[in-house]
Formats: structure tokens, sequence, C-alpha cells
């Protein structure tokens, strides 16, 4: 049950990692056109 939980939370925060990577590379190309 613990190790599901530490797994449940490590998949989240791969998901957060994820989002905050893809919000940055929106911000550089947003760099790039301006």
């Amino acid at each position: 049950m613990t190790l599901n939980c530490r797994w449940d939370c490590k998949k989240k925060k791969i998901k957060w990692y994820r989002i905050l990577l893809i919000n940055e590379l929106h911000c550089l190309r947003a760099l790039d056109y301006s």
C-alpha cells in the first residue's frame, strides 16, 4: 500500500515536471518569435 502511494506520488511529480517543461518550451518559443 505504501509503495503504491509512493508510486502515485512519483507519477504526479513526473506529470508536474512535464507540465513545467512544456510551459518553459512555450515561453522560449514565444521569446524566439518576438
